[in-house]
């Protein structure tokens, strides 16, 4: 839908020194749909300014039978805004 958002609120404390590690790191992941047993595979990347506080990250995900034809896919790019304890703004 044109125009349309999603407001999502997460409460867990931003691991700083994991953030410096993963930034603009892409991460593969290879799973097996618990259902009906197709493969999907995750690609996700995070990039942290870490000034300003946003994290722009982007996901990928792909969805393939046993042949490895691929059946879907889907991509996301979404930003958030991360704060560390302390901050206070």
């Amino acid at each position: 839908m044109k125009g349309s958002s999603t407001f999502i609120l997460d409460n867990s404390v931003p691991d700083i020194p994991f953030m410096v590690r993963a930034n603009r790191v892409e991460r593969v992941y290879e799973f097996e749909h618990p259902l009906i047993g197709t493969n999907i595979t995750e690609s996700y990347k995070a990039r942290y300014d870490f000034a300003n506080q946003p994290e722009y990250d982007e996901v990928e995900l792909e969805e393939c039978d046993d042949a490895g034809n691929l059946l879907r896919s889907a991509f996301s790019r979404d930003t958030l805004t991360y704060f560390p304890p302390g901050n206070r703004g």
